[in-house]
């Protein structure tokens, strides 16, 4: 009978939702029932502990790894807020391309354009101001410096550093021979 008792209680702790009807017939002292009501074991309704901590762990090593990533990825195009601005009265070569470049965001419409607009394009001219091997003068055709900012700016726009094949972007090089472009013949995108 105790076995008989006991096997009841411990099925209604591991959570039966219905409860435990048990008649013990044949005794010597008669027909007895017993009724076992759901026990609410809180432990056993919950994720084993191990669960718990390795969804933790893995929360944690997953913020690590953002963080890595993004923080090395502005690593790797580094944008200085002071670069943008000039000091001085003069115009120096971001400033120039800043006009020219600007000049093909505007419409005759409206001639106050903001430019850059966006980090990638600020990016991408000062890139072309300061980073860029070729060095393009200032005087240089304006379609030429446009086809070479464009260029870059897609490349800082779809995270080019993290392409496969990449091959002598942001070089010296025409931008003809930069993997995956193509030039008309007249040296234009």
């Amino acid at each position: 009978v105790d076995e008989v008792v006991n096997r009841a209680v411990q099925q209604a702790m591991v959570g039966r939702d219905e409860a435990i009807d048990l008649a013990l017939k044949n005794m010597t002292t008669g027909a007895v029932i017993v009724r076992a009501e759901k026990i609410d074991n809180s432990a056993s309704n919950r994720f084993p502990r191990w669960c718990i901590i390795l969804v933790c762990v893995v929360i944690v090593f997953s913020i690590i790894a953002l963080g890595l990533y993004f923080g090395l990825r502005d690593k790797e195009n580094p944008i200085d807020s002071t670069e943008a601005t000039s000091s001085s009265l003069s115009m120096n070569r971001f400033d120039s391309l800043k006009l020219i470049i600007g000049k093909f965001y505007s419409n005759k419409e409206e001639e106050t354009v903001s430019f850059p607009s966006s980090l990638d394009q600020e990016r991408a001219l000062i890139w072309l101001s300061k980073t860029d091997p070729k060095e393009l003068s200032v005087n240089s055709l304006p379609a030429t410096l446009l086809d070479r900012y464009l260029a870059a700016l897609l490349y800082f726009s779809l995270s080019g550093s993290s392409w496969s094949k990449r091959d002598f972007w942001l070089s010296e090089n025409s931008i003809c021979f930069w993997e995956g472009l193509g030039c008309n013949n007249r040296n234009r995108l």
